[in-house]
């Protein structure tokens, strides 16, 4: 899951923001397309919530509190409420559904983009590839509303784990573990992070955290 940092939105969207009887679903196309880029880049080519690898042919535009008319409508033009996510296996049946197909309408305790609050100090990862979260109800959430820890997504973030202890298991100095965390928390010519990045990050810090100078 990753800690969003928004920027300003793009000026097409604006203008959109500002036309009269404006709403999500009447974005012109092109103002569209640009507005899922602007998303995309801001989050590294990643899903806000499950961190897989997403592009302008497979992204969903993600409202943190939804659009519907019964919710939030007046939240469905603010930018800081929109996230870029994947498909989350859409058209499969519920139980296998996840992220934002998963999460319909229902609300999340927390924000990924709220800048006071660190997601990424909130939730945790299991050896098995299980995301946790130090507060109960948003762990609920994760299973309950977001379908975070269905086997597919569990044994893609465990395979970037097992990648990790394998490289790390015998380095036991800051220096090189610093050296990894680096690279993990980098984004590469194109704009691209990489995939399940905060896995990998949560157990490199944990590993730093035992190291020798």
């Amino acid at each position: 899951m990753l800690q969003i940092y928004k920027q300003e939105p793009p000026r097409s969207f604006v203008r959109h923001q500002r036309a009269f009887n404006a709403e999500f679903n009447n974005i012109p196309r092109l103002t569209k397309l640009i507005l899922k880029k602007s998303l995309l880049e801001e989050q590294g080519f990643l899903c806000a919530y499950c961190m897989s690898k997403i592009n302008c042919d497979n992204i969903k535009i993600e409202h943190w509190r939804s659009q519907s008319k019964k919710k939030y409508p007046f939240l469905q033009l603010a930018y800081s409420n929109l996230f870029a996510v994947c498909n989350g296996n859409e058209n499969n049946p519920p139980s296998n559904q996840y992220c934002d197909t998963k999460k319909g309408n229902k609300d999340l305790k927390f924000n990924l983009a709220n800048q006071n609050l660190n997601i990424e100090e909130i939730v945790y990862y299991s050896s098995s590839g299980e995301i946790k979260s130090i507060d109960a109800d948003f762990e609920d959430e994760l299973n309950e509303v977001l379908g975070l820890n269905i086997s597919q997504l569990k044994d893609s973030r465990k395979k970037v784990l097992d990648s990790i202890i394998n490289i790390i298991m015998n380095q036991n100095d800051k220096h090189s573990i610093q050296n990894f965390i680096q690279r993990w928390s980098s984004i590469d010519s194109s704009g691209h992070k990489k995939p399940y990045c905060a896995v990998a990050l949560y157990f490199l810090r944990k590993k730093l955290v035992s190291c020798r100078e």
